[in-house]
């Protein structure tokens, strides 16, 4: 999805820039805390292993359904159709 898009989006008002922005900046605070801590204990290989093995599977299921519901969509459905 560009920026272009959400620019355009009603849904994405400024309630849900806040809860995106949030979201964000939580992950990426436990994802630092996370990797220093890890460092510290000289553990961080371990932890970004862990990452790929927990993470990358839920990333590939995301991805392959996105592409199998884009793939398969039907150009009369409601979401297609021009007004």
């Amino acid at each position: 999805m560009s920026c272009h898009s959400l620019k355009q989006n009603p849904a994405f008002n400024a309630p849900a820039k806040i809860g995106a922005l949030a979201i964000f900046l939580w992950t990426v605070g436990m994802g630092l805390t996370d990797a220093i801590a890890a460092s510290q204990a000289h553990m961080l290989g371990t932890l970004v292993v862990g990452y790929v093995l927990i993470c990358g599977p839920i990333f590939a299921a995301i991805a392959w359904a996105t592409h199998r519901a884009l793939r398969h969509h039907s150009p009369r459905s409601p979401i297609h159709r021009k007004l």
